[in-house]
Formats: C-alpha cells, structure tokens, sequence
C-alpha cells in the first residue's frame, strides 16, 4: 500500500456528504491515519463480515484524529469520514506502517 490521502478534498456541497477510503490488508499488517476538517465529522473504519458490518474505530462529532490501527484479520477495511450538517473542508493521511520482524 502506498502513502494516499496526500492533499485536501474540496468542500462538501451537500450536509451529511460522505467520503471513503478502502485498502485491503492482511492480519498483522497497520496503517497510520490522520485527518483534520473545518466543521465537526464522524469518523469511522470499518470491515463487512456478511450482512453485517464491523466498526473496530469510531469518532463522532471531531475535528481531527490521528491514530494507527492494526488488522486482526484479512479484509478490506474502509476509512470513512460523514460531514455533518455543515460543508467542511477535510484534510488527511493514510500510510501503511512496516510490519516488524
């Protein structure tokens, strides 16, 4: 996985709009993620497992955060931020972080 997310996403047009990020990563292996936006937004990453879907990180109502996180098995996880009401400007970065040996 390369470095993504370098940059800003434009300002959301519509309240309650939704941005989302997927990499696929195998158990053991970590990401590092930070973000920052203008107006308050819910964070969340998360895996489907069937009809069901699995929210290991969640953050509502922030401005920034910052984190790794680590995949306790192989999925594609999704890194998804929901403005609120309000259009914001988000910023943020997703690295993958080298498994140690």
């Amino acid at each position: 996985m390369s470095e993504r997310g370098l940059g800003t996403i434009a300002p959301w047009a519509a309240p309650y709009a939704v941005h989302e990020e997927c990499v696929d990563l195998d158990r053991g292996e970590r990401i590092g993620y930070y973000f920052v936006s203008v107006a308050p937004v819910t964070f969340n990453i998360h895996f489907h497992d069937s009809n069901a879907v699995i929210m290991p990180i969640v953050r509502e109502n922030v401005t920034e955060d910052s984190g790794e996180f680590t995949a306790d098995r192989k999925e594609i996880y999704c890194l998804v931020w929901e403005a609120g009401a309000a259009p914001t400007l988000l910023e943020y970065r997703i690295r993958p972080i080298p498994v140690k040996r």
